[in-house]
């Protein structure tokens, strides 16, 4: 709903959860750890605390819309809009490409990050390279990754968005109950994904199957 050209809490509440982690930052977060000495790890993390982000922002969106200023909702967008300037003033200051980009790095510490990861990031004297993409476009994993991921998002945005709807409407929460509530499918997101990610690890690292199999069956599996 739309009234007055202002958004209805309900709709804050829908909105502000979408936004606690996807800007295509994290994307481009996952790429630049994948190249580090423990990617897996590191993507691990990522996803983890992008439920975190969920767990935290229901509540606090439900929060600010009965106490927030400026008549409760509208401050959902000016703290969570402040916190996300904050966050990319932050990001632009203290986050570069390599290594090699880092204008506060001591030399010893460059060479020892270039020298460990030697082939895997980008040095100074290194050629840049067009993206091969027709390879990529005309390649069926790719496209394997881009349905299985669509297919993910859909249902993930689909239940996001509409549980706070849901609990409003059919359960008749009030906005407290229904942000708290909210959160609860989130925790056990946590929950499975740090289990599952733990347990494939078990599963290569005791070559009970190997790599590709392993995250065939747990990507089915999800």
């Amino acid at each position: 709903m739309i009234e007055s050209g202002r958004t209805a809490p309900g709709t804050a509440l829908d909105r502000e959860e979408g936004n606690v982690r996807d800007g295509g930052l994290q994307w481009w977060i996952l790429q630049k750890l994948g190249t580090g000495s423990r990617p897996r790890q590191s993507a691990r993390k990522i996803q983890r605390g992008s439920q975190i982000g969920k767990v935290l922002t229901y509540p606090l969106t439900a929060l600010l819309c009965e106490y927030g200023f400026d008549g409760g909702w509208p401050s959902v967008f000016y703290v969570q809009g402040i916190f996300g300037l904050s966050w990319f003033l932050l990001w632009c200051l203290l986050v570069f490409d390599s290594p090699a980009k880092h204008p506060r790095i001591s030399q010893a510490e460059r060479t020892y990050i270039e020298t460990s990861l030697k082939g895997r990031i980008a040095t100074t004297n290194q050629k840049h390279r067009s993206p091969p993409w027709l390879s990529i476009l005309t390649s069926s994993s790719v496209w394997a990754i881009i349905v299985a991921h669509v297919c993910c998002n859909w249902g993930e945005y689909t239940f996001l968005t509409n549980i706070p709807t849901y609990l409003n409407e059919v359960l008749q929460y009030d906005v407290k109950k229904n942000g708290f509530m909210s959160s609860v499918p989130y925790i056990f997101f946590w929950l499975v994904i740090s289990l599952s990610s733990w347990l494939a690890d078990i599963v290569r690292t005791k070559r009970l199957l190997n790599t590709l199999l392993t995250r065939k069956l747990f990507t089915n599996i999800g």
